[in-house]
């Protein structure tokens, strides 16, 4: 399989380092002065799995032919730009793990709805420096197509995915999968930004507990409005933690306070009990100082709440105070 990974981030490089491990032809395309750090083609894993494996180091689209699929692993921020780099690239299918629901947009206005996969994915990785990734996480990944229906391309990704050691499955419903990631993304990735605690940390607090959990409801009502609810998925929210990805609950299902509040604190609790320090990618730029992924992921759910007359007022109030904190960055940049 040929497979073209736009991002040389964590995400990037930890799906790389196992794709091209397991065998398959991969290319990794990064920003220049990127390359220029990298040691040879080749990736090194740390972390959950310690290893280095073959990949080709790409700067530009010339000589690169064609691929079966363009992994799109760029913060959201950056698409626009990216997607422009490699707008001539012949490619079978494109999906993108990026946070947020508008990204797959994005994909079918560059290379139409006929060769997009929507995708999700709760791997942990941290880039230590270009071409090296600490895997930190190896939560499932999930594919589908975005009409939803079986998928032999979804299917042969999967495949190829869990093969190399990254769980990952194909899902008829992939679109509702990515409104649940988001959900699970903003309950604790807001809380960590504004509070600079780690997500096992800051799951020991009641309060936030349960303002994580009024997150969870707000964006799944914008979700459920927009004809994807949330409610008959497991409000543990159980593959960002790790473990498979969650099958349907009963018909009918809708989740009450008391399993939001423990689906938060049993993320918290995993997290401590592994010994692990781990900020989600938000908060990592947050407390950095760079520009993030909020308008696109929170700012996005709250924009479309608004278009349909929703209120989502805890949504709003963290979301007000971390364009501050950004705003505050920048002055200080």
């Amino acid at each position: 399989m040929r497979v073209l990974i736009l991002g040389g981030g964590g995400l990037g490089t930890v799906i790389a380092g196992y794709l091209g491990r397991a065998g398959h032809e991969v290319t990794l395309f990064v920003k220049p002065q990127q390359a220029e750090r990298f040691a040879g083609d080749e990736v090194q894993i740390s972390g959950l799995s310690r290893f280095s494996a073959p990949v080709r180091v790409a700067v530009s689209t010339a000589g690169l032919g064609s691929f079966d699929y363009l992994v799109v692993c760029v913060k959201t921020r950056d698409s626009e730009v990216a997607l422009a780099a490699v707008a001539d690239v012949e490619a079978g299918c494109a999906l993108s793990f990026q946070n947020g629901v508008r990204k797959d947009e994005a994909l079918c206005r560059a290379f139409g709805r006929d060769r997009v996969l929507g995708a999700v994915s709760s791997i942990g990785g941290q880039v230590l420096q270009p071409g090296v990734a600490a895997h930190t996480l190896n939560g499932a990944s999930q594919v589908g197509e975005l009409d939803g229906g079986s998928s032999p391309r979804g299917e042969r990704f999967a495949a190829a995915m869990d093969g190399a050691g990254l769980p990952a499955v194909c899902v008829p419903d992939i679109v509702s999968r990515e409104w649940y990631k988001l959900a699970g993304f903003l309950r604790t990735s807001l809380i960590c930004a504004l509070t600079r605690l780690d997500v096992g940390a800051a799951t020991q607090d009641p309060a936030l507990l349960r303002i994580g959990a009024e997150v969870v409801r707000e964006v799944a009502a914008v979700a459920e409005v927009e004809g994807h609810p949330l409610w008959e998925l497991p409000p543990t929210f159980p593959d960002l933690g790790g473990g498979a990805p969650p099958q349907r609950m009963a018909p009918g299902h809708v989740w009450t306070e008391a399993e939001l509040l423990a689906g938060v604190a049993q993320m918290g609790e995993r997290q401590r009990a592994a010994g692990l320090v781990l900020y989600p990618s938000l908060a990592q730029d947050i407390i950095a100082g760079r520009p993030t992924e909020l308008e696109d992921t929170a700012g996005d759910a709250l924009a479309r709440a608004a278009v349909h007359g929703l209120q989502a007022p805890t949504l709003a109030l963290l979301v007000a105070f971390l364009r501050g904190v950004e705003r505050s960055n920048a002055r200080r940049a």
